[in-house]
């Protein structure tokens, strides 16, 4: 108030030293001047006010929503925290590599904030597929214990405890290995890395086997062996070839290295282990300790738990490395026994080239027994089909494999001229008779003769089936 007196007093007084010798109407103009001047002030001094009264509502209202917004902020930025918190932990348990491998960026401890925004983005764009639903959530907390008792089923045959914690709402399943705790990721990887090692250790081992042993005595009885096998099958089509049916159809068969299915290289290894072993040179000798080496290896991946005397068995058994093919001579040509030609055949032949190649087979086998033992096979009506004479040829095929046999039939003796010798026992049995009659028959190469000899003690009545006691065919003549 005083300063604007003050004002009023300099105004009028500034107002009086112009108006010195000034005329009349100059000094009313100039006062009616500035009493509109003042009368404007004042209105703009009134419009001022209204403005910061305006002004100070609005203040107002922006300092509420400042302090809003503050506690917004302070509340999302420990929400954040405790989220980066979280994840952090997470990250310590070292899982996160198993669900997104590349989200492994050093110790979570040390992530800034930015960087803990990264991995999470990272994560979420990685598992976007993933069902985060709460029922699938469920359905994986009930299947969680199955998992962790097959693991735990697994691991402690092998001397492998694992530790089961919960982290974050989270089961963490680590393992002691070689001092430290590795999770899954982990101890697969480390055992990974000891396989290989191992491996590069044992194919070291397996090259110095080879090399010392193998390529000398094994190759050396392989070379025998297949040699040996090579004129079994010699034996065996000279035996088919001096026997052809009465059609004419002759039968051979073809012993070959699977070439589809065998490891790489048999074809060069058979032909060198045929060869002279003593003459092989120093790259030959690489070649088929090579392949020794690989048979091996596939042996050992198809059986990881088996010993290694085992794996040299079967990897080493060349018979696994070849097939036999069964042909027969048709218009002069030999052509390979498949199921279209085989159905081209009349009954009797179809039965001839499904059953003398067995007869040959067995024979084989029997090679490896000793010269006394019994070679026996066992047929039921085996024949069925195959004409008189041709069944006569087949007779004579088992005596020349040297084979034992006893064979079962409804109308078949074996009365041949083909064979030296049969024993033959009639099975005779009457409906409502509870006893099998035995009557013992010899066929000497020319007749078959009654033999009265003493029987063998028969079965009891209690032993025998319904089919054997009625006969299968009514006329008393059943099945041994």
């Amino acid at each position: 108030e005083a300063q604007k007196r003050a004002n009023a007093a300099a105004a009028r007084r500034d107002t009086l030293e112009e108006a010195v010798g000034a005329a009349v109407e100059e000094i009313l103009a100039r006062l009616e001047k500035a009493r509109l001047r003042a009368e404007d002030v004042r209105n703009q001094v009134r419009q001022n006010q209204d403005e910061r009264t305006r002004l100070l509502v609005r203040v107002a209202v922006a300092m509420k929503d400042i302090e809003r917004r503050a506690e917004d902020l302070k509340r999302t930025t420990d929400e954040r925290e405790m989220a980066i918190a979280s994840l952090r932990k997470i990250a310590a348990t070292r899982l996160l590599s198993v669900a997104v491998p590349e989200s492994d960026d050093g110790e979570p401890s040390g992530w800034s904030v930015t960087r803990a925004v990264e991995v999470a983005r990272a994560i979420e764009a990685a598992l976007a597929q993933v069902d985060i639903e709460d029922a699938a959530w469920e359905r994986n907390q009930r299947g969680i214990h199955q998992h962790i008792q097959q693991l735990n089923e697994t691991l402690r045959p092998y001397q492998y405890d694992p530790v089961t914690t919960m982290e974050d709402d989270i089961l963490v399943v680590t393992v002691p290995y070689q001092g430290r705790s590795c999770t899954m990721a982990e101890l697969r990887s480390a055992l990974s890395d000891e396989v290989a090692n191992r491996q590069a250790l044992l194919n070291a081992r397996e090259r110095e086997v080879i090399e010392n042993h193998l390529i000398g005595e094994v190759a050396t009885h392989l070379h025998d062996r297949l040699h040996h096998a090579e004129g079994l099958v010699r034996d065996m089509n000279a035996e088919l070839m001096a026997r052809p049916t009465s059609s004419g159809m002759t039968l051979r068969f073809i012993w070959e290295p699977i070439e589809d299915d065998g490891s790489a290289g048999l074809a060069d290894a058979r032909k060198r282990l045929l060869g002279a072993g003593g003459t092989w040179s120093p790259a030959e000798r690489e070649a088929l300790g090579a392949f020794l080496q690989q048979q091996i290896q596939a042996v050992r991946a198809a059986n990881e738990g088996g010993t290694w005397p085992e794996h040299l068995a079967k990897a080493l058994d060349y018979r696994a490395w070849h097939r036999f093919i069964v042909e027969r001579q048709q218009d002069g040509q030999w052509k390979r026994l498949t199921r279209r030609t085989h159905g081209t055949g009349s009954g009797g032949e179809k039965a001839f080239m499904l059953t003398i190649p067995l007869f040959a087979a067995a024979a084989a086998h029997y090679r490896s027994a000793d010269r006394l033992a019994p070679r026996p096979i066992l047929l039921d009506e085996a024949f069925a089909g195959i004409d008189r004479p041709s069944r006569g040829e087949c007779m004579g095929l088992l005596r020349a494999f040297d084979l034992d046999f006893v064979m079962t039939s409804e109308h078949e003796w074996g009365c041949y001229a083909t064979l030296p010798g049969v024993a033959i026992y009639h099975l005779s049995a009457r409906p409502g008779i509870d006893a099998v009659g035995v009557t013992r028959w010899v066929w000497n190469g020319k007749q078959r003769i009654r033999d009265h000899q003493e029987l063998p003690t028969p079965y009891p009545p209690a032993t025998l089936t319904q089919r054997e006691s009625a006969g299968e065919n009514g006329n008393g003549r059943g099945k041994l």
